[in-house]
């Protein structure tokens, strides 16, 4: 499995919002490492979710710093590269 697509519809502020996510395994991780590894991160939602879930985890598992870099892409757009064991994990933020 190389991908997997999120798709849920949520009321914020009176307003419908689409939240969609995509999980791409550009690490070639096993099908039983990419499928333990989506149920970790299956509920980021927000970049606040993700801030906490590293939070809460094991020292070992990420640098210091949670966050090594943020990639600017336009005005509106921001790639954050968070290092998780020995993976990197980019979420595309809007």
């Amino acid at each position: 499995m190389r991908e997997i697509n999120f798709r849920e519809r949520r009321e914020c502020k009176g307003k419908e919002i689409n939240f969609e996510m995509k999980i791409t395994n550009l690490a070639n991780l096993s099908e039983a490492n990419f499928a333990e590894f989506k149920n970790e991160v299956a509920n980021h939602k927000t970049l606040g979710q993700v801030l906490t879930w590293a939070s809460a985890k094991p020292k070992d598992e990420f640098l210091s710093q949670i966050v090594s870099e943020v990639i600017t892409q336009d005005e509106f757009t921001h790639d954050v590269v968070i290092p998780y064991k020995n993976l990197f994990l980019v979420y595309d933020t809007t």
